[in-house]
């Protein structure tokens, strides 16, 4: 094992089972997190063919309470959570007020709270955000409850919106592949057919509830497991341990994980998203709801989609031998048009493939010649690459 140990890391409470199985340790939002255990081509085709098994314990968890925390929640968020219900997940963003993204998360509706699942890297930072935030709509926008005739006036705690950072208390892991469902179900002794996409349940795992969420970020059927952090050595486990099929699951690192989601498309915050590019120039609009009323960042994101972002993400696939990486310049006709937001290898297409921000009337140009010829500049050389529509493969989540 390569070992990045130091004071300053975080560590899962799945450290102890990375090191038995001789993971390679890497830095990663402040945690020391396994970037591969066999290899990261051996790991990716895993997912796609059977099952993994990767540790996201890194991820901060951030629940809201109160009598007003929906109308907070959609304050804060672009998305609209009066479209979910209990037990149902939604993809959101975090905006500052000129439209730049804070974070972009997935929120839970849990009945009495909502717990908001953010990135690793902006934890402490999101929770800082979130609890600014929310001081500023107590004074705003929160109303008391209506009081019956002769009661005393509303509380302050009537009122009062809670929000508290619980990542410590929880482990999470992601369990994807098209085996999952047969693996996981076989576990807890349980059948997860019934459970749709961004759906999430709880069930019974040595005598505690742990939540179960069809959700991921492979592009694979799979489930998300958030459990008290005591527990999550037994799981793992015992999810390595099951054989189906004469397989076992494979144990996965952030290495394949980076893999997967760039061959869906899927965005990286700090990559794709940030405080200076903004959800239509990323390609996730989908996730902003302009007519759900006033939110943080409305006003801005407004005016962008009305007048169109000045740039926009494309896909792009080499045509060559190469491996794009962040931050190579993208050209056109000889004009430089934009920089690689993310780039790697495609195991399943075994060539090189990219997700690149460009100006937006080049974008437009190179929609209308189809299949259009680009080039990603490297030091040493040039790379041939070819405009394609996302996804690089075909997505197997059962919808």
């Amino acid at each position: 094992m390569s070992s990045v140990a130091s004071a300053s890391l975080k560590r899962s409470p799945l450290h102890e089972e990375h090191v038995r199985l001789g993971a390679k340790m890497t830095e990663f939002g402040g945690f020391e997190m396994p970037v591969q255990y066999q290899g990261i081509r051996e790991e990716h085709l895993a997912v796609r063919n059977h099952c993994g098994l990767f540790d996201a314990s890194h991820m901060g968890e951030i629940e809201i309470l109160g009598h007003d925390r929906k109308a907070f929640v959609n304050y804060l968020l672009t998305n609209d959570v009066d479209r979910i219900e209990p037990g149902r997940t939604q993809y959101s963003l975090m905006c500052q007020d000129d439209g730049g993204v804070v974070d972009d998360l997935f929120v839970m509706d849990m009945g009495d709270r909502y717990l908001l699942v953010v990135n690793a890297s902006n934890a402490e930072t999101d929770f800082a955000w979130i609890r600014a935030r929310a001081e500023g709509f107590r004074l705003r926008y929160s109303t008391p409850r209506v009081q019956p005739v002769g009661s005393e006036s509303a509380t302050p705690e009537d009122r009062e919106v809670t929000v508290n950072d619980v990542s410590d208390q929880f482990a999470l892991l992601a369990l994807q592949g098209p085996r999952a469902e047969d693996v996981l179900g076989s576990v807890l002794g349980v059948s997860l057919s019934h459970l749709k996409y961004f759906q999430f349940e709880q069930f019974e795992f040595c005598g505690e509830h742990i939540v179960v969420s069809r959700t991921g970020y492979t592009g694979e059927d799979g489930f998300e497991i958030l459990l008290p952090t005591a527990l999550s050595p037994d799981l793992w486990r015992q999810l390595l341990e099951l054989e189906l099929d004469g397989k076992f699951v494979t144990p996965c690192g952030l290495g394949s994980r980076d893999s997967l989601r760039l061959e869906m498309g899927y965005s990286l915050y700090g990559h794709e998203l940030s405080l200076e590019i903004n959800p239509y120039e990323a390609g996730v609009g989908f996730a902003v709801r302009l007519d759900k009323g006033e939110f943080i960042g409305g006003p801005a994101l407004s005016k962008i989609k009305a007048s169109g972002p000045s740039r926009r993400a494309i896909a792009l696939q080499l045509t060559e031998r190469g491996v794009p990486r962040a931050g190579d310049r993208v050209s056109f006709n000889g004009k430089d048009i934009g920089y690689v937001t993310s780039g790697g290898y495609s195991p399943v297409l075994e060539r090189g493939i990219a997700m690149a921000l460009v100006d937006a009337q080049a974008a437009s140009a190179l929609g209308q010649t189809g299949q259009a010829a680009v080039s990603i500049e490297q030091r040493q050389r040039s790379l041939a690459a070819q405009v394609v529509k996302l996804p690089f493969v075909p997505s197997r989540v059962k919808r």
